[in-house]
């Protein structure tokens, strides 16, 4: 994790004139929202005439968590809003693009929580991958296989966030990409793009919110910095925004705890500008008044009816916030009052018994290409034992093998994490990795890919940072008893069935660690 703080790494910004929400409901979150939607078509149209907007898109990645969605809208929103405010030569529309299908939105709980219960954004106002418009737009992008751009790079922009290179089946936008802000490893690509900020902290809408604190003013510094004797601390356009918008204040912090673990140290995560943009987030708060959503609905489409009975969500203010004489530095109540925010949305995280095994696949996967390989990674909260129990070991089996026939992949892996069902408070994690050819047999025994994903599992089994284990349940063999022969090697699963499944003793390697590992295995193979 970068020791660094935000302002060491991001100086000197001239902020904008003095502005304020008060009074100014044209400059709320939700009014951003609508702005672009109803002329998104005409934009498009008029893309290539340069007396219009230029247009730009801010994209997570094709995981679309609550991370990649929070980010793209935010970053948009702040982009926007320093262009109201500063005035600009080259006008433009910014567009937060959700990079998944609109449908895939409700089979992510947690988004549809924080965004629409919270943040009172409609879905429906909301920019998808398969938006008509954007898709057509793409589709010109796509098919300009050689020549000039068939749009200028002046009139189209990308901004990544979340991830600083295209994805694999999106690599037309690459001549587009003007910014980046992303946490993971760093693929050393568009050196010219302004900001490009990437670097390791837990989450990126720790980066989103700091980079706002820049853009358009407000105190992005260490906490020392910022007490009840130093009321600068919460001057600036960016704290009146998050004071007046508890919308905004909700989902900005939502991302930076889950992704943390609540803050938690031990998780591996936690990096000091996560710690530095909660500080300058919970200084410019709303009044601790402000009702938290309620408790998560029991399934997806109880969040639609709540939601258009536009019926409030309340819980209990925390007990250490009820007090009249809480203050800048109240430990308690603000440790309290996030944990409640943190384990609510945690709560809606992990509501997923209701979706069936292509959509748990579905819900939060990502593909890299991997030296000669496509490869595919989906993490799922919910252990193989409790899936296998509720699906049968061949509805389960036939949902990861249908994902990679879907996906287009070589090899698909599984990763997920899960609650001890004896200790809740311990964290699991398993992996899963398939290929057909990785099955022993006359078809696959000569062939190249066989030996190379052979060698991919040597080298994950020897990795310290995962310390894998096979998987050789003792005591749930009727659920596995089709996935692991308890009383055989689990090579035996491997040659029969083209996959094998680990247990992972060190939780603190999400996906993020995993995909360098394989990158660095398969790439091997070229």
């Amino acid at each position: 994790m970068s020791s660094q703080s935000y302002s060491q790494i991001r100086r000197g910004s001239d902020y904008p004139p003095s502005a304020s929400l008060s009074g100014e409901p044209h400059l709320e979150l939700s009014r951003f929202i609508t702005s672009f939607t109803p002329d998104l078509e005409l934009l498009v149209k008029q893309i290539l005439d340069p007396k219009q907007p230029r247009l730009v898109i801010t994209m997570g990645t094709e995981a679309a968590d609550l991370d990649s969605m929070v980010t793209a809208i935010t970053y948009s929103y702040w982009r926007h809003l320093n262009d109201l405010t500063k005035g600009t030569q080259a006008p433009a529309v910014y567009i937060p693009l959700i990079n998944i299908p609109a449908a895939d939105f409700k089979i992510r709980p947690e988004c549809v929580r924080v965004l629409e219960q919270t943040g009172r954004l409609d879905p429906k106002l909301l920019v998808f991958e398969d938006s008509p418009v954007l898709a057509s737009l793409f589709g010109r992008l796509r098919d300009n296989k050689s020549g000039p751009l068939v749009i200028p790079a002046d009139r189209l922009e990308i901004i990544l966030v979340d991830h600083n290179k295209p994805n694999d089946y999106q690599p037309f936008l690459a001549p587009y990409v003007r910014a980046i802000l992303d946490h993971h490893e760093d693929k050393q690509k568009f050196p010219e793009a302004n900001p490009r900020w990437v670097t390791t902290v837990g989450s990126a809408t720790t980066l989103t919110t700091l980079e706002g604190y820049q853009l358009l003013g407000g105190t992005g510094h260490t906490t020392a910095q910022a007490s009840a004797t130093n009321p600068t601390a919460l001057d600036g356009f960016l704290p009146d925004l998050v004071r007046h918008q508890p919308n905004l204040f909700h989902m900005l912090l939502a991302p930076i705890l889950v992704d943390t673990g609540n803050l938690d140290p031990n998780n591996g995560q936690l990096a000091p500008m996560d710690q530095e943009a909660i500080d300058v987030l919970w200084r410019a708060r709303p009044r601790l008044e402000t009702m938290l959503p309620s408790q998560p609905p029991r399934n997806s489409d109880e969040v639609y009816d709540l939601a258009a009975e536009g019926k409030p969500f309340p819980i209990a203010l925390p007990t250490e916030c009820q007090s009249n004489s809480i203050g800048e530095t109240d430990e308690a109540c603000r440790t309290a009052y996030l944990s409640a925010w943190f384990h609510d949305i945690d709560t809606a995280r992990k509501n997923v018994i209701h979706l069936t095994g292509a959509e748990l696949l579905r819900k939060d996967y990502k593909s890299w290409t991997m030296g000669p390989y496509n490869v595919g990674i989906s993490a799922v909260i919910m252990s193989f034992k409790q899936w296998i129990g509720r699906d049968s070991t061949p509805v389960f089996e036939q949902s990861i093998h249908q994902t990679y026939l879907d996906r287009k992949v070589d090899l698909f892996a599984v990763m997920t994490m899960y609650s001890d069902e004896h200790d809740p408070t311990q964290l699991r994690r398993e992996l899963l990795v398939y290929a057909p050819e990785l099955r022993l047999s006359d078809a696959t025994i000569n062939d190249p890919k066989h030996q190379h994903f052979r060698k991919l599992l040597e080298d994950l089994n020897a990795a310290p940072e995962l310390n894998l284990e096979p998987y050789r349940p003792t005591n749930n063999r009727k659920c596995f008893a089709s996935l692991i022969d308890a009383d055989s090697p689990y090579s035996q699963t491997l040659d029969t069935k083209g996959y094998v499944v680990y247990n992972q003793r060190n939780i603190k390697s999400s996906r993020k660690k995993m995909q360098p590992l394989m990158t660095k295995s398969l790439s091997q193979a070229n």
